[in-house]
C-alpha cells in the first residue's frame, strides 16, 4: 500500500491546465457543466459545445473566474 510519510503546508499549490473533453450522451442537449469547489459546491456553470449527442467542455483552469479547480459537475440540471 501507499503511506503519506509527509503531509505537505497549506497553501496547496495548485498548477493549471488546459483541456477538451468530448462526452457523447442520450442527454447532450440538456447537460450543463459547473466548476466545483472541494467540497462539492457549485462554483461557476461553463460553456459547452454541442455536437449531435456530445457535449464538449475546453477549459483552462488558469482562467476560469472563480480560479482554478480540480472538480467538475457535468449534469442535467
Amino acid at each position: 500500500g501507499c503511506f503519506l510519510v509527509k503531509p505537505g503546508q497549506l497553501p496547496a499549490l495548485y498548477e493549471t491546465a488546459r483541456f477538451t473533453v468530448a462526452v457523447r450522451n442520450d442527454h447532450a442537449s440538456t447537460l450543463k457543466a459547473w466548476a466545483i469547489a472541494p467540497n462539492g459546491a457549485r462554483l461557476a456553470e461553463l460553456p459547452l459545445k454541442r455536437r449531435e449527442d456530445r457535449v464538449i467542455l475546453a477549459s483552462d483552469t488558469a482562467k476560469l473566474s472563480c480560479g482554478p479547480v480540480f472538480f467538475f459537475e457535468l449534469a442535467e440540471r
